[in-house]
């Protein structure tokens, strides 16, 4: 099964017996770590951006609501905790040195904010299905 990761400026195909630990010996390819950085990004980039488009779609459905009001702002502060989480890792990737912000503590901030969005997000399309049901059976 082929693979296509954004590796610096170039797109790089590789098998998925490439991937491997970094302490194994021989030459390195792509190794666990590479793949979980970014694959992070992408979901740390992508997740604020559908609570976003959710926030948008149920407005336009229900109209303005707390529900809508709480995903919108939470998608937003998801979204700028990543922002400063992808920003500060950009650095170490390109091989600069790293931003002085510590990394740990950004990334489990961003992570909680995001697990709290997964949630706003699951209620406001729950309470919304709740009450399409409710019209049509009424």
């Amino acid at each position: 099964m082929k693979l296509i990761l954004i590796l610096s400026e170039n797109w790089t195909i590789f098998d998925a017996r490439d991937v491997r630990g970094g302490t194994l010996p021989g030459p390195r390819t792509v190794d666990g770590s590479t793949v979980h950085l970014y694959a992070g990004a992408v979901v740390f980039a992508a997740l604020p951006a559908a609570g976003v488009m959710l926030a948008r779609r149920q407005r336009r459905l229900t109209g303005r609501n707390a529900m809508t009001v709480a995903l919108t702002v939470i998608s937003v502060f998801s979204g700028l905790l990543s922002t400063a989480l992808i920003l500060n890792r950009l650095p170490g990737v390109i091989g600069m040195p790293e931003l002085m912000l510590p990394p740990g503590i950004l990334q489990r901030a961003a992570g909680a904010v995001e697990i709290v969005l997964l949630a706003v997000a699951a209620a406001t399309v729950l309470r919304s299905a709740t009450r399409s049901i409710a019209k049509v059976d009424h």
